[in-house]
């Protein structure tokens, strides 16, 4: 029998899936987990190309974003209990310059190579966003650094950094 599921049915299957590949890993295995959370929330923020005209295509930032609203909607008061629950991770994550792309425009503008000129020379951007927008930026960072190969697997640099995402 066919069953035909609604897109977020589909979605939420598929990010279901993702989330129980990365519940079997060892749990030191951080770089692992990171990626597979990461495609499970792919799976649900995530937006068809393919539907929109090639210079008329949003992007990734513009569907998290679109996403979040969409789930801040739904349950403002739930989405803050959550944040709350993770306040000790989140404030870390929010805390590390190494995961704030304003920091690295700086670093790059200021010509700092080193992460000890970096962090001798932290700059000092100013969130503007929510909370959720946020800490979603910087594991946004956390994930460009992995996905395009600017960390090594298994990297002592980002330890700390993934276990808290």
């Amino acid at each position: 029998m066919n069953k035909h599921r609604s897109p977020i049915e589909v979605r939420c299957h598929r990010a279901s899936s993702w989330i129980d590949r990365a519940g079997k890993l060892e749990l030191a295995d951080w770089d692992g987990r990171f990626i597979f959370y990461w495609i499970a929330f792919n799976a649900l923020y995530g937006q068809p190309k393919y539907l929109e005209k090639r210079d008329e295509r949003t992007g990734e930032g513009k569907d998290i974003g679109k996403f979040f609203n969409e789930i801040f909607f739904l349950d403002p008061a739930r989405v803050r209990q959550n944040l709350n629950a993770i306040r000790e991770d989140r404030q870390k994550l929010m805390r590390d310059h190494f995961l704030c792309d304003e920091c690295w425009k700086y670093w790059h503008n200021k010509q700092l190579h080193t992460a000890e000129e970096r962090t001798r020379e932290s700059c000092t951007h100013k969130d503007r966003d929510s909370d959720l927008v946020q800490l979603f930026a910087r594991l946004y960072v956390l994930r460009k650094q992995l996905f395009h190969g600017c960390s090594k697997d298994r990297s002592t640099k980002n330890r700390e950094m993934l276990k808290g995402a």
